[in-house]
């Protein structure tokens, strides 16, 4: 199914809704070239962190946006 992920501009991937949310984190860290414990995903409100993108009832067009955490910087 496609799904639309949504960080600087809005892009489209290809998952299956038994795909897990870890392996999407993954996916999403290679194309963008975010090291991934540097962002998290929202969908519908929720930030989704562990299980299946069906568990968050992602289903076909569904939107998940990247959110960038903030870094402390110690100086």
């Amino acid at each position: 199914m496609q799904i639309f992920i949504k960080h600087n501009k809005t892009l489209t991937y290809n998952v299956e809704p038994e795909m897990f949310v870890k392996d999407l984190h993954k996916l999403i860290g290679t194309r963008e070239h975010i090291s991934q414990e540097y962002f998290f995903l929202v969908h519908n409100g929720k930030i989704i962190e562990s299980g299946k993108l069906s568990d968050y009832k992602v289903e076909k067009d569904s939107t998940i946006h990247v959110n960038i955490r903030m870094v402390p910087v110690y100086q």
